[in-house]
């Protein structure tokens, strides 16, 4: 058996859609935090007001994304002047190198600002460890 048989045998394909086989190569880059022709966010469905968005969840330092200004929390109205949803937003994105972005930011005062921004996909290196922290337990144990 291939190792690409066996590891196809062991996920649960109806659930699992988290779990990719890799070629090596791939995933060294991974673990090393480069990362290859992306925007450099994640995303998340949020609803204001009655009205579903696509909300920044995380962006990627050193990204293009980040780089133009765009942060958590910013809610995508539409990308190239088409109104997008979480259920469309993959689709409006797919095979694009660029796109117009408008988007709101919630201010301090509890109004929002509209702004736009064009972002590339590019080619960045990320630290692939977000979060060191050592944890004191009783006893003088760390974790």
């Amino acid at each position: 058996t291939s190792a690409k048989t066996y590891f196809e045998d062991l996920i649960y394909k109806d659930l699992d859609r988290y779990s990719i086989l890799a070629d090596k190569d791939l995933l060294k880059s991974a673990l090393a935090g480069e990362n290859s022709g992306i925007f450099g966010f994640n995303y998340s469905k949020a609803t204001v007001d009655g009205k579903e968005y696509v909300v920044l969840s995380r962006v990627l330092k050193g990204s293009d994304v980040q780089k133009k200004g765009l942060r958590r929390g910013d809610l995508i109205v539409d990308a190239d002047a088409k109104a997008v949803t979480f259920d469309n937003f993959l689709e409006v994105l797919s095979g694009k190198t660029s796109v117009e972005f408008t988007y709101r930011r919630i201010q301090p005062d509890g109004t929002y600002s509209v702004n736009k921004a064009t972002v590339s996909r590019t080619n960045f290196t990320t630290d692939p460890i977000h979060l060191t922290k050592v944890i004191e337990l009783s006893g003088g144990k760390k974790v």
